[in-house]
């Protein structure tokens, strides 16, 4: 899933927005930078490996829920 096409929203826990993800794959609350996507590795502001991104869910790897994508 090439999630870098379409500008989409970032939903997280208990269906919270975010935020935008762009073109690029960042992440943006308001105009600070929260998260970065390349391919499927998601990192943090800091680029600290956060977890894997698949069919729009991002999960650490046990399993948390870090954030969803949805098309806006």
């Amino acid at each position: 899933m090439d999630v870098t096409k379409v500008r989409r929203c970032v939903y997280g826990q208990h269906n919270i927005r975010l935020g935008n993800m762009d073109s690029e794959g960042v992440i943006r609350s308001d105009q600070a930078v929260i998260f970065r996507v390349r391919g499927d590795a998601v990192y943090s502001m800091h680029e600290n490996y956060l977890g894997k991104l698949i069919d729009g869910v991002c999960r650490t790897g046990r399993g948390e829920l870090i954030f969803t994508l949805r098309e806006s």
